[in-house]
């Protein structure tokens, strides 16, 4: 089964670390792949850690933002994620989730994410697939520093 949820809330990126929040400064592993061993939802969870690498290859089109996998059901703040009867009615559960975008900016278009998601079969393998489109805002080091954004959004994002 594959499902898509569009959200409002605006994700501004790069985030600022928030350790009480459980939220950790934001890592470009395009850039510095050695660092992928310091996040700590990636720990203990390998097939996740994996695809994380995958994401954000050197010279692929994308970059993650951010990540977790957890033993409870999926929850998305901006809506509810649909599932199928069988899963509704698991008795355990293994959910994870990978925000990414293009590292093209220009390529961050809600049209970019709908073909992706459109690539996926409904099947998926067995697994239920669910894309968050949602805005973003790829923050400057200029307006970082204002603490100050241009606009409310400048970009898209998905969660998968």
């Amino acid at each position: 089964m594959k499902s898509l949820i569009h959200v409002s809330k605006v994700y501004d990126l790069p985030y600022v670390s928030a350790p009480s929040e459980r939220t950790y400064r934001h890592i470009d592993l395009r850039v510095h792949p050695s660092e992928i061993d310091s996040i700590p939802e990636l720990s203990g969870h390998p097939d996740l850690k994996e695809l994380v690498a995958v994401l954000n290859r050197p010279r692929g089109p994308f970059m993650t933002h951010g990540s977790a996998m957890a033993r409870r059901p999926p929850c998305e703040p901006g809506g509810d994620i649909p599932l199928s009867e069988q899963s509704r009615t698991a008795s355990h559960w293994c959910t994870s989730y990978v925000t990414f975008s293009f590292w093209e900016l220009s390529r961050n278009k809600p049209e970019e994410y709908l073909a992706i998601f459109d690539s996926f079969t409904s099947e998926a393998n067995g697994m239920e697939v669910c894309f968050v489109i949602q805005p973003a805002y790829f923050l400057s080091l200029f307006e970082l520093r204002l603490g100050n954004k241009w606009s409310d959004t400048n970009a898209t994002v998905c969660l998968h």
